[in-house]
C-alpha cells in the first residue's frame, strides 16, 4: 500500500472519536461515540490557562484517553477547528491532529470555528439569524451569519473580515451575536447597536467541534490528513507589512 495515497483518502467512520479545540484562549480536549444516529459526548477537559496550548494540548488529549480506557490506535477520527482564530493555537491544532492521525491511523475532521459557535447554541422561536463573531484584531471581526433550521443553525454565507461597525448596520431586530466578543462588541460601536438584539458572550468548545464534525462526516465530507491546513482568513502582521512595501 502505497502510504501517501492512503493518508490521502483515508476516511473517517463510526466509533470513538477525540476533537480539538485551540483556536482562542481557551483551549479544550473532548472525546465522543459516533455513529450514524448521533454524538454522544463522553468527555471533555479545558486546557490548562497557565501554560500555552502547545505545552498543554498533548498531555491533556492522554489525559482524556487514559480516563476512558481508549487507546490511542482505538480512535477513528481526530476533529479539530481549523480557523479562523489564533495563528499560533490554529497550527498548534492542526499540527497536533495530522500527527495523532499519522501515528494512530485515524481520520482527520477539519471544521470552521465560527460554525463550532453556531453549532453550540440553540436556536430558538424569536431569533431571526445568528451572528457567529471572533475577534481579527485591529478593530475587526471574522464573521459569518447563519438562520434557523429546526432547532440548529445553517450557515447563509461564507464567513467574512467586517469592522465592528459594519457589523453592526447588519444587524437586524431578533439577531442574536455570539462569541468570545459579542458582549464587548455592544458596547464598543458609536452610536450603540439596534435595539432587539441578543449579544451572547461564548468561547469555542471542543464538545461543538465533535458535534460540527459529525454533521460534516454525515454529509459525506471528508479532509486528507495531508492536505489539512489552518484557514486564517487574513495574511499575518509581517506579510501584511511586507505586501504594503
Amino acid at each position: 500500500m502505497n502510504p501517501i495515497v492512503d493518508l490521502q483518502d483515508r476516511p473517517a467512520g463510526p466509533g470513538r472519536w477525540i476533537a480539538l479545540e485551540t483556536s482562542g484562549l481557551y483551549g479544550s480536549v473532548a472525546a465522543a461515540s459516533v455513529d450514524e444516529q448521533g454524538c454522544q459526548i463522553v468527555a471533555s477537559e479545558p486546557l490548562s490557562r497557565d501554560a500555552r496550548s502547545a505545552q498543554t494540548l498533548a498531555p491533556t488529549i492522554s489525559a482524556v484517553l487514559e480516563g476512558l480506557g481508549w487507546e490511542p490506535k482505538e480512535v477513528a477520527a481526530v476533529a479539530v477547528a481549523v480557523g479562523p482564530g489564533s495563528f499560533t493555537g490554529l497550527r498548534v491544532g492542526v499540527v497536533t491532529a495530522k500527527t495523532f492521525a499519522y501515528a494512530t491511523g485515524a481520520a482527520v475532521v477539519g471544521v470552521d470555528t465560527l460554525d463550532v459557535l453556531a453549532k453550540a447554541d440553540t436556536a430558538a422561536k424569536g431569533v431571526n439569524g445568528l451572528w457567529a463573531v471572533l475577534d481579527a484584531q485591529r478593530r475587526e471581526l471574522f464573521a459569518a451569519r447563519f438562520v434557523p433550521n429546526g432547532v440548529q443553525w445553517a450557515r447563509e454565507e461564507s464567513t467574512q473580515r467586517l469592522s465592528r461597525a459594519a457589523l453592526c448596520d447588519y444587524l437586524r431586530e431578533g439577531d442574536r451575536v455570539v462569541g468570545p466578543v459579542a458582549e464587548s462588541l455592544a458596547d464598543s460601536v458609536e452610536g450603540g447597536t439596534p435595539v432587539g438584539v441578543e449579544f451572547v458572550t461564548a468561547e469555542p468548545q471542543a464538545e461543538a467541534v465533535l458535534r460540527a464534525a459529525h454533521r460534516r462526516w454525515r454529509d459525506r465530507q471528508a479532509d486528507s490528513v495531508l492536505g489539512i491546513a489552518p484557514q486564517y482568513f487574513r495574511l499575518s502582521s509581517a506579510e501584511e507589512k511586507l505586501a504594503s512595501d
